[in-house]
Protein backbone atom coordinates (compact mmCIF):
# COMPACT_ATOMS: atom_id res chain seq x y z
CA UNK A 1 0.00 0.00 0.00
CA UNK A 2 1.30 3.50 -0.71
CA UNK A 3 2.47 5.53 2.17
CA UNK A 4 0.03 7.91 1.66
CA UNK A 5 -2.96 6.17 1.82
CA UNK A 6 -4.42 6.22 5.39
CA UNK A 7 -7.79 6.38 7.06
CA UNK A 8 -10.38 7.53 8.70
CA UNK A 9 -12.03 10.37 6.39
CA UNK A 10 -15.21 11.68 6.72
CA UNK A 11 -17.66 10.50 3.94
CA UNK A 12 -19.80 13.47 4.02
CA UNK A 13 -18.75 14.55 0.16
CA UNK A 14 -20.58 14.97 -3.12
CA UNK A 15 -20.45 12.27 -5.48
CA UNK A 16 -18.39 13.20 -8.72
CA UNK A 17 -20.46 9.89 -11.17
CA UNK A 18 -18.68 7.56 -13.23
CA UNK A 19 -17.18 9.20 -15.89
CA UNK A 20 -14.19 7.39 -17.17
CA UNK A 21 -14.45 4.42 -15.15
CA UNK A 22 -15.90 0.66 -16.13
CA UNK A 23 -17.79 -0.28 -13.55
CA UNK A 24 -17.57 -4.02 -12.30
CA UNK A 25 -20.50 -5.30 -10.39
CA UNK A 26 -19.51 -8.67 -9.98
CA UNK A 27 -17.30 -7.87 -7.06
CA UNK A 28 -18.27 -9.40 -4.05
CA UNK A 29 -17.62 -6.81 -1.11
CA UNK A 30 -21.06 -4.84 -0.15
CA UNK A 31 -18.32 -1.66 -1.63
CA UNK A 32 -15.22 -2.52 -3.65
CA UNK A 33 -12.79 0.31 -5.20
CA UNK A 34 -10.21 -1.42 -7.44
CA UNK A 35 -7.49 0.26 -9.30
CA UNK A 36 -5.72 -1.97 -11.84
CA UNK A 37 -2.07 -0.64 -13.18
CA UNK A 38 -3.50 3.29 -12.96
CA UNK A 39 -1.19 5.56 -14.28
CA UNK A 40 -1.39 9.34 -14.76
CA UNK A 41 1.02 11.57 -16.94
CA UNK A 42 0.91 15.28 -16.38
CA UNK A 43 0.78 17.38 -19.69
CA UNK A 44 4.45 18.08 -20.13
CA UNK A 45 5.18 14.39 -20.21
CA UNK A 46 6.34 13.37 -16.51
CA UNK A 47 4.62 10.71 -15.13
CA UNK A 48 2.92 11.65 -11.83
CA UNK A 49 1.07 8.08 -10.90
CA UNK A 50 3.07 4.86 -11.65
CA UNK A 51 1.12 1.32 -12.13
CA UNK A 52 -0.96 1.42 -8.81
CA UNK A 53 -2.92 -1.58 -8.25
CA UNK A 54 -4.95 -1.46 -5.20
CA UNK A 55 -7.86 -3.01 -3.45
CA UNK A 56 -10.50 -0.25 -1.12
CA UNK A 57 -13.41 -1.61 0.80
CA UNK A 58 -16.25 0.08 2.05
CA UNK A 59 -13.75 1.76 5.21
CA UNK A 60 -13.31 5.56 4.88
CA UNK A 61 -10.08 5.94 3.82
CA UNK A 62 -8.16 9.36 3.26
CA UNK A 63 -5.05 10.39 0.82
CA UNK A 64 -2.10 11.96 3.07
CA UNK A 65 1.03 13.00 1.64
CA UNK A 66 3.51 16.10 1.09
CA UNK A 67 1.97 18.74 -1.59
CA UNK A 68 2.72 17.44 -5.64
CA UNK A 69 2.49 13.86 -4.82
CA UNK A 70 -0.65 13.11 -6.54
CA UNK A 71 -3.76 12.84 -4.09
CA UNK A 72 -5.72 15.30 -5.87
CA UNK A 73 -5.10 13.52 -8.86
CA UNK A 74 -5.78 10.03 -7.31
CA UNK A 75 -8.64 11.20 -5.98
CA UNK A 76 -9.99 12.29 -9.00
CA UNK A 77 -9.25 9.58 -10.96
CA UNK A 78 -11.07 7.33 -8.12
CA UNK A 79 -14.32 9.31 -8.06
CA UNK A 80 -14.47 9.64 -11.91
CA UNK A 81 -13.76 13.10 -12.30
CA UNK A 82 -10.19 12.46 -14.40
CA UNK A 83 -9.04 9.52 -16.61
CA UNK A 84 -6.28 7.58 -15.61
CA UNK A 85 -3.21 7.80 -18.55
CA UNK A 86 -3.22 4.14 -18.16
CA UNK A 87 -4.83 1.46 -15.96
CA UNK A 88 -8.37 1.28 -14.77
CA UNK A 89 -10.64 1.77 -11.65
CA UNK A 90 -13.27 -0.55 -10.82
CA UNK A 91 -16.19 0.48 -9.09
CA UNK A 92 -19.26 -1.37 -6.76
CA UNK A 93 -20.54 1.63 -5.82
CA UNK A 94 -20.39 5.26 -5.72
CA UNK A 95 -17.36 7.04 -4.70
CA UNK A 96 -17.04 10.45 -2.95
CA UNK A 97 -14.62 13.21 -3.17
CA UNK A 98 -14.17 16.46 -1.78
CA UNK A 99 -11.82 18.50 -3.20
CA UNK A 100 -9.14 20.53 -1.34
CA UNK A 101 -10.61 24.19 -2.20
CA UNK A 102 -13.96 25.09 -3.06
CA UNK A 103 -15.64 28.10 -4.16
CA UNK A 104 -17.95 29.21 -1.68
CA UNK A 105 -20.09 31.08 -4.28
CA UNK A 106 -20.17 27.37 -5.92
CA UNK A 107 -22.04 25.50 -2.89
CA UNK A 108 -24.62 27.69 -0.94
CA UNK A 109 -25.30 25.33 2.28
CA UNK A 110 -24.30 22.20 3.59
CA UNK A 111 -27.07 20.48 2.28
CA UNK A 112 -25.81 21.74 -1.56
CA UNK A 113 -22.38 21.04 -0.48
CA UNK A 114 -23.12 17.53 0.64
CA UNK A 115 -25.19 17.25 -3.21
CA UNK A 116 -28.53 16.65 -0.89
CA UNK A 117 -30.40 19.94 -1.04
CA UNK A 118 -32.52 19.07 -4.09
CA UNK A 119 -33.97 16.06 -2.11
CA UNK A 120 -34.45 18.17 1.13
CA UNK A 121 -36.44 20.48 -1.13
CA UNK A 122 -38.32 17.98 -2.08
CA UNK A 123 -38.81 16.54 1.14
CA UNK A 124 -39.81 19.89 2.61
CA UNK A 125 -42.42 20.29 0.22
CA UNK A 126 -44.14 16.91 0.39
CA UNK A 127 -44.08 17.43 4.28
CA UNK A 128 -46.05 20.64 3.91
CA UNK A 129 -48.20 18.78 1.70
CA UNK A 130 -47.22 19.06 -1.57
CA UNK A 131 -48.21 16.44 -3.98
CA UNK A 132 -45.84 17.04 -6.85
CA UNK A 133 -44.85 13.95 -8.79
CA UNK A 134 -41.93 15.26 -9.29
CA UNK A 135 -41.00 15.41 -5.70
CA UNK A 136 -41.83 11.85 -5.43
CA UNK A 137 -40.01 10.44 -8.05
CA UNK A 138 -37.32 12.47 -6.75
CA UNK A 139 -37.38 11.05 -3.25
CA UNK A 140 -37.86 7.11 -3.95
CA UNK A 141 -35.34 5.80 -2.29
CA UNK A 142 -34.53 8.76 -0.72
CA UNK A 143 -37.36 9.23 2.02
CA UNK A 144 -34.90 9.13 5.10
CA UNK A 145 -32.11 11.89 3.54
CA UNK A 146 -32.78 13.86 6.68
CA UNK A 147 -31.64 11.52 9.23
CA UNK A 148 -28.68 9.90 6.82
CA UNK A 149 -27.51 13.43 6.14
CA UNK A 150 -27.64 14.34 10.29
CA UNK A 151 -25.74 10.32 10.40
CA UNK A 152 -23.12 11.82 7.92
CA UNK A 153 -22.55 14.79 9.83
CA UNK A 154 -22.29 13.47 13.55
CA UNK A 155 -19.98 10.86 12.03
CA UNK A 156 -17.39 13.47 10.55
CA UNK A 157 -17.61 15.24 13.81
CA UNK A 158 -19.96 17.86 12.37
CA UNK A 159 -23.54 17.22 14.39
CA UNK A 160 -23.77 21.18 14.48
CA UNK A 161 -24.09 21.45 11.52
CA UNK A 162 -27.32 21.89 10.32
CA UNK A 163 -28.16 21.49 6.02
CA UNK A 164 -28.82 25.26 5.21
CA UNK A 165 -25.47 26.54 7.14
CA UNK A 166 -24.25 28.75 4.63
CA UNK A 167 -21.03 26.27 3.22
CA UNK A 168 -19.35 29.60 3.20
CA UNK A 169 -18.94 29.37 7.09
CA UNK A 170 -16.98 26.08 6.99
CA UNK A 171 -13.27 25.89 7.26
CA UNK A 172 -11.24 23.57 5.32
CA UNK A 173 -8.67 23.12 8.26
Amino acid sequence: MPPWFHGPFPSLARSQGNSGINLDLRMTSPFTLALQGVSFQLPCGELLLSDLNETFDDRRTALVGRNGVGKSVLARIMAGELAASAGRCLLSGPVHYLPQRLEPQAFGSVAELAGVRPLLEALARVEAGGVDPADFECLDGHWDIRARLEAELSAAGLAHLLPDTPASRLSGG
